[in-house]
């Protein structure tokens, strides 16, 4: 397990409420109550030299300035600030006081890939940017949501089964970051994501009939299903589209497994997409022959993902078997 106990290190929470918090080595964590706002909090890191955010949509906006001060202050800013999911610190941290969760994030023994802390890149800059914006209490600048979705780490994917920008948009923001919902100890499981999205038996068909209300996972399920009903296009036969009936009916045990195997597929796609692009390393972490079992899919989605440009290259410079 790994700590930051150095004098220069700093660690920034937001609470439900939309206060920042500060704590510091050897420091009391504190709030700043009279000016609750990211600029407060980055003159508070005029010393730091690393800093650790958790990567909750609370955080997005100040997770946001602190990428472009560190671009704007140059060599003598904060070396690096890093960004974790909540398994980062403990399981249920968030519903701990800030005081407790800013203590917790003195620690993490939790690899990077798998929701752990790792520096933050520009793929995450343009995740918690989208995070943001969707968040913020003003009009929503539907041009600028488009242009950050085409930089997107999920837009092969998204881009590649034809969904509706806007929906997408707001699944993605929902969603984070798809390591924030892996298992360290079976991170080959995707039970955590399709938990939260409301991919089981019970929400799932209160998505169906439309009885979302004051549930969560309903109303995330609720968007997955908008999604998958707005596809464009299906990459083939071997991947349904179900039907508006098979929408409108939920009593059919049948109709709600082909349902959740729909979209649990497509979730699974976009996710592992998605892990892929946002992975330091540049590591494989997608193989489309091993998703696509049909080599007809693997192959054209490998030629849509060299169409998009230099961002998403690196996939497609991979050779084929």
């Amino acid at each position: 397990m790994t700590a930051t106990t150095t004098g220069r290190s700093m660690r920034l929470h937001t609470d439900r409420y939309g206060v920042i918090w500060v704590g510091r080595a050897l420091e009391a964590c504190r709030s700043l109550r009279e000016g609750s706002k990211e600029a407060a909090a980055l003159a508070e890191i005029q010393e730091a030299r690393d800093v650790r955010v958790l990567g909750t949509p609370e955080n997005a906006g100040l997770i946001v300035e602190l990428y472009a001060a560190r671009g704007l202050r140059g060599a003598a800013a904060v070396s690096q600030v890093q960004v974790g999911g909540p398994k980062a610190c403990s399981p249920g941290c968030l519903s701990l006081r800030p005081e407790v969760v800013l203590d917790r994030m003195r620690f993490g023994n939790v690899p990077g890939s798998l929701g752990g802390w790792h520096a933050l890149g520009p793929t995450d800059y343009i995740s918690y940017l989208l995070v943001h914006l969707l968040r913020a209490p003003v009009a929503v600048d539907w041009g600028e949501v488009d242009s950050l979705l085409a930089g997107h780490p999920a837009w092969p994917a998204v881009s590649f089964l034809h969904l509706r920008e806007p929906r997408m948009a707001a699944l993605l923001s929902q969603i984070v970051d798809p390591r924030w919902h892996l298992d360290p100890c079976h991170p080959e499981r995707g039970n955590g994501l399709f938990r939260f999205l409301g991919l089981t038996d019970i929400p799932l068909r209160a998505a169906l009939i439309g009885k979302t209300c004051g549930n969560a996972r309903a109303c995330r399920a609720e968007l997955v299903l908008g999604c998958l009903r707005c596809q464009y296009t299906t990459p083939s036969q071997s991947w349904p589209r179900p039907s508006d009936e098979e929408h409108s009916s939920a009593t059919s045990a049948e109709t709600l497994q082909a349902m959740q195997r729909s979209c649990r597929k497509m979730m699974a796609f976009v996710r592992d997409v998605w892990r892929h692009h946002a992975d330091p390393c540049q590591r494989e972490l997608f193989v489309p022959e091993h998703f696509f079992p049909e080599s007809g899919l693997a192959q054209a989605y490998r030629k849509h993902v060299a169409k998009l440009g230099p961002l998403f290259q690196p996939i497609a410079r991979v050779a084929e078997p």
